[in-house]
């Protein structure tokens, strides 16, 4: 097997990424406040902090085969962010849950996976210019070359719900269209050519019984090329909207250029981290109480370059 670095500590989202341009579809003004005033939260959701440890384990055992390396690396990343966990209870069952988790995947899928597949990129960040210059940025969890010569997307999810509903997200999501095309365009590869395959560890939320662990592995997703331009296209003019926002911020008040979308304050049955402070008139040099400064934005602008 090819050898890879070791993976780097995982410390944010890819910028201008999925995650970035979904945020402003959910709820634009919660979007300005994160990306453009860059208040960042003291504490982070358990799923996004759980989410991330799998991802680091997991890519840690693909780059050396070890399972003892990959608990290692978990320990590593919970001791890292152990103050971002909201409370005493969330931190303690990652503490108990992530380490059978990784275990369990890894006797299940990842010690077949070094044997089935051979291994291209492990956790690598591409930037993609879309249409207008705009520039998109991705990073794979791991792409691999299967035996028929056919490029996977191992595209990696946690859940305590049923693993079906993450399968269908996935299948019905942008991200597995923006990989599919980036891969595409990487690779000079036709997309008959290239799957992205859900790896989903599924687990009942704050369970300890392990017998209730379920790896699973859903359907290959495909895209088509009318799939791709299509996403090439929306893509690109929602970055070119939030440019143009941003940039008419200069004359104009960002509560009518980025609003709010009240129906997310409470859409996953707990309230929005920025609901106390969304409706506060805060000085545009100033932070709110509890809050802290992300001085790594991503860059709101297009990027010099040709749409491919």
């Amino acid at each position: 097997m090819k050898k890879f670095p070791m993976p780097s500590m995982p410390n944010s989202a890819s910028p201008s990424g999925s995650h970035y341009t979904n945020l402003f579809k959910c709820c634009a003004f919660k979007f300005y406040l994160r990306h453009v005033r860059g208040w960042k939260t003291p504490k982070t959701s358990s799923p996004l902090l759980n989410g991330s440890a799998f991802h680091y384990a997991k890519a840690v055992f693909y780059a050396t085969g070890s399972p003892n390396e990959a608990l290692k690396a978990l320990s590593r990343f919970l001791v890292s962010v152990w103050k971002e966990y909201e409370t005493e209870e969330e931190r303690s069952l990652a503490s108990i849950r992530l380490p059978f988790m990784i275990s369990s995947w890894i006797e299940k899928f990842g010690n077949n996976d070094l044997k089935r597949y051979t291994f291209l990129e492990i956790e690598k960040e591409h930037r993609v210019i879309l249409f207008g210059g705009f520039s998109f940025t991705l990073r794979l969890d791991a792409l691999v070359r299967d035996r028929e010569s056919n490029l996977i997307i191992l595209e990696t999810k946690t859940s305590s719900w049923r693993p079906e509903l993450a399968e269908l997200e996935v299948f019905n999501g942008d991200q597995a269209t923006a990989y599919i095309a980036c891969v595409s365009e990487l690779y000079k590869t036709k997309l008959s050519k290239i799957y992205l395959l859900p790896d989903i560890c599924s687990w009942p939320k704050k369970s300890t019984k392990t017998a209730q662990i379920n790896n699973y592995r859903g359907e290959l997703v495909r895209r088509d090329a009318n799939a791709i331009e299509e996403w090439k296209i929306g893509t690109s003019n929602e970055l070119a909207e939030i440019s143009q926002k941003v940039e008419a911020l200069k004359e104009h008040s960002e509560y009518a250029l980025f609003r709010r979308n009240t129906f997310y304050c409470t859409a996953w049955a707990r309230p929005c981290e920025y609901i106390n402070v969304c409706r506060q008139r805060i000085a545009k040099d100033s932070i709110p109480y509890g809050f802290k400064e992300d001085l790594d934005l991503p860059d709101l602008f297009p990027k010099k370059g040709k749409a491919k």
